[in-house]
């Protein structure tokens, strides 16, 4: 899994945190999914600082998994 795959299962993991209130065994499952999914994005977002032109496609990665719109809907 990459760092935009990581940030999505973070925010997946807190839906579904959201949507179990009833059950606090789960919410704290899926909490704690959601930290560790949420540190491995943030390494990998931490590790594109040194940007390179081989990175452009992970950038890209980056804005899709953000909801940034792409330039002339460049969303390859």
């Amino acid at each position: 899994m990459n760092g935009p795959g990581h940030y999505a299962e973070a925010e997946r993991c807190m839906k579904l945190a959201s949507m179990n209130g009833d059950n606090p065994a789960d919410v704290q499952v899926y909490l704690s999914y959601a930290i560790v999914h949420a540190t491995l994005a943030n390494a990998a977002a931490t590790a594109m600082t040194g940007f390179y032109p081989d990175t452009v496609g992970d950038a890209r990665a980056w804005d899709r998994v953000a909801g940034v719109p792409m330039p002339g809907g460049d969303d390859d």
